[in-house]
């Protein structure tokens, strides 16, 4: 029950949550990876308030209300000393091969989107940086004749932004959500779901807004109460919020998908002119492209924008990895190309494709036996491999046979010996393969 912990207890488990040590009087301890899971009591005179970095630390808060009627058939009737096990719930569960499936689940672009302007709608203001100001609040008149204060912005109900953690838990969760509902990808609908319950014990609303909520409640002609229930009003309030900015995306989302395509580079000249008109259109009145977006496109991108193309140009035409390194050196140093990481990365995936080529050889015994490198290499493994080579079955995997970035695997068959090679196609030990494999 962590609300009756004391904030010096509450910085131990801090501790253990943000670096994965214990820390008590003189002594600390690392701590293996685990997960945790806490509950906490409804308010009374015994719980101790839970500072915001610590409840930050929990990826998801359900809110738990007594049983309803029907339940209560249930209570009391279970023998209390029975546990249940995972086991039961999940026969024949490897968790390990959930998490590999888990993370090979991809995201729509949508959805990474929305993910991304989810954090930034609770972050952004006009007129002061929320993340370093405890003195100008949406409580204190910070929002009073602001454009944005209108009931449809988001910016003015809430009073802290979100952490990065957030956005990192929201796209991990995202993951496992879609591969329980088995879904191939993650989607917006995904994130609407999950957003709410990982959001909303991690950041205040404003006084306003959580009393224009209760206001709502408590209007017998609304008839809401007969139709939707309470669990929580910062949860409510936060699925609100959540509604809001999907709303709000939705109108934009074309925009920010144009914008992905300018830090890469993709439009042309006369496409980027266009997109550069619409979002400075007065039709969109949005917070995150007026103050973030567009400063960016005519301050950064405007300006150098032709260079960028032709940079993409040379990158596609080039096929020599020398005047590729090259072009990769000198953009290291031109800071004025915003996205020069995008380009770098682009070009990094052109050498790998230039350099690197897989190719499969089989080799006969003796073929093996006159290459002194490959011989030793398989020696380290194998040392009486002449004499059982033939009889076993086995895979193994010798690393860096050339002191460069290459892999090679030796299956052991009963005649022949089978090669899967990954390197440069110009180097000795491809060469030879090339040349003595039948």
């Amino acid at each position: 029950m962590i609300s009756y912990l004391s904030p010096y207890t509450q910085n131990i488990l801090l501790s253990l949550l943000a670096e994965g040590t214990v820390k008590y009087q003189d002594e600390s301890r690392i701590i293996p990876p685990f997960t945790l899971y806490a509950t906490l009591n409804p308010k009374d005179n015994a719980n101790e308030e839970l500072s915001l970095p610590f409840k930050d630390r929990f990826a998801l808060a359900l809110p738990i209300t007594m049983p309803d009627y029907d339940s209560f058939s249930t209570i009391g009737k279970r023998d209390k000393n029975s546990r249940d096990k995972l086991e039961e719930y999940l026969p024949n569960i490897d968790l390990s091969e959930v998490q590999k499936d888990i993370k090979s689940i991809s995201y729509t672009s949508e959805a990474e989107l929305f993910i991304n302007y989810i954090i930034a709608s609770y972050r952004l203001c006009m007129r002061a940086s929320k993340e370093s100001n405890d003195t100008l609040s949406v409580d204190k008149n910070l929002c009073e004749n602001c454009r944005m204060k209108g009931e449809e912005k988001v910016c003015n109900k809430i009073k802290q932004p979100l952490s990065v953690r957030v956005k990192e838990d929201l796209y991990r969760y995202g993951k496992a959500l879609a591969w329980f509902l088995g879904a191939p990808q993650v989607t917006t609908e995904h994130i609407m779901t999950l957003a709410p319950y990982m959001i909303w014990h991690r950041t205040v609303l404003s006084k306003k807004f959580t009393l224009s909520l209760t206001e709502a409640w408590k209007d017998e002609s609304s008839k809401k109460h007969l139709n939707d229930f309470i669990t929580n009003i910062d949860l409510n309030g936060t699925r609100t919020l959540i509604q809001l900015i999907k709303k709000e995306f939705d109108g934009v989302k074309h925009l920010l998908e144009k914008f992905e395509e300018v830090k890469t580079g993709k439009l042309s000249q006369t496409e980027f002119d266009a997109f550069l008109s619409e979002a400075s259109s007065s039709t969109y009145n949005s917070l995150i492209l007026n103050a973030e977006i567009l400063p960016v496109l005519k301050e950064k991108y405007l300006p150098v924008y032709g260079r960028i193309i032709d940079y993409n140009k040379k990158i596609d035409s080039c096929s020599n990895k020398d005047e590729l390194k090259s072009l990769k050196e000198d953009m290291a140093f031109t800071y004025d190309i915003p996205n020069r990481q995008y380009l770098s990365a682009k070009i990094d995936i052109r050498l790998k494709g230039m350099k690197m080529r897989k190719s499969k050889f089989t080799l006969s015994k003796e073929n093996v036996i006159a290459n002194a490198k490959i011989l030793s290499s398989i020696r380290v493994l194998a040392p009486n491999f002449e004499e059982l080579g033939f009889l076993k079955n086995n895979d193994y995997q010798i690393l860096d046979i050339t002191k460069d970035e290459c892999t090679l695997n030796v299956r052991f068959a009963r005649d022949l010996y089978n090669f899967v090679y990954e390197g440069d196609e110009n180097d000795e030990i491809f060469q030879y393969l090339s040349t003595h494999a039948c």
